[in-house]
């Protein structure tokens, strides 16, 4: 792991960098769910992440964690999830690539399940056909990202997801610095007219769809719905189904006719609603965990 990133990691909550048997992970105290940890998915050696998981445990224990998420740096807001397939299907951007082998191998069991579908523009447009027009009567207004104004666009984003995903599963709030440097990495791959913006008659943002475009795949190129977030203000209006209906409009303008990639949703979600019964399933990932058994004395 990179120096930066650990020293992000290091500025919200304890954290190490352990090394065992010719592998190495992440152990961190999860900030928001004490006494909870994590341990992030293990590099190097496949031979020793046996070993690298029973010395990240043991790390967690000493910080008096008594369970254990995995595989997850840090919090939900960094890369974590296993990955469990299907494989044929183009890797999609951003996605985790972690084994789900050692977890299970290690006796952990499945916290939560999560799914990456396509929809196709067609059946959601036509789900969706007077969503855009309501939200407008609304006083609501769609618009693309400023690109140009990146940091004051993305201020405004973080301050939606702070209340709109309070509920989520393992969410905690993050430092605006901190959501800073998450998302620097995704500027180069924005294309601002698939990053809608939703603003009320005052000006205020009432929530946001960032999608990019994603890989190309048997019906063309498609668009990857990435974060969806809705202020609890603005909802109940059919907001959530405006952004998406607008993303797919664009999508369709830039040439992007393979659907859209609904990516990395937990099961429960509501977001889950928002996809067709007739969407595509192209992958499946899984969150673990387990009790830490408290330490024999010697």
């Amino acid at each position: 792991m990179d120096r930066q990133r650990l020293a992000l990691y290091r500025r919200l909550a304890p954290v190490e960098w352990i090394s065992q048997g010719g592998a190495a992970l992440m152990a961190a105290a999860h900030p928001g769910l004490a006494p909870a940890g994590s341990l992030s998915a293990p590099v190097g050696d496949p031979g020793g992440f046996s070993a690298v998981i029973v010395a990240g445990e043991a790390w967690l224990r000493g910080r008096g964690c008594t369970r254990v998420l995995a595989p997850m740096e840090l919090c939900t807001w960094f890369p974590y999830r296993a990955r469990l397939g299907p494989f044929d299907y183009p890797e999609l951007p951003l996605e985790p690539r972690a084994d789900p082998q050692p977890w299970q191998q290690a006796g952990y069991a499945e916290l939560a399940r999560y799914d990456s579908t396509r929809v196709q523009h067609e059946l959601q447009l036509a789900r969706f056909a007077a969503a855009e027009a309501r939200v407008a009567e609304a006083g609501i207004r769609l618009r693309p990202l400023r690109l140009r104004q990146w940091e004051r666009e993305l201020r405004r984003a973080w301050e939606i997801c702070q209340t709109a995903f309070a509920r989520a599963y393992a969410f905690v709030p993050l430092p605006w610095e901190a959501f800073l440097a998450l998302y620097a990495p995704l500027k180069p791959l924005m294309e601002p007219r698939l990053v809608v913006m939703a603003e009320d008659s005052e000006g205020q943002v009432a929530g946001f769809l960032m999608s990019l475009p994603g890989p190309d795949a048997p019906g063309g190129a498609t668009a990857l719905a990435k974060t969806l977030a809705v202020h609890p203000r603005a909802q109940g209006m059919g907001l959530a189904q405006a952004l998406l209906a607008h993303s797919h409009h664009r999508a369709l303008e830039l040439g992007l006719p393979g659907g859209l990639i609904h990516a990395l949703i937990h099961r429960d979600n509501a977001s889950q609603h928002l996809g067709s019964a007739a969407a595509q399933l192209l992958r499946e990932y899984a969150l673990y965990g387990r009790e830490l058994a408290p330490e024999r004395p010697a």
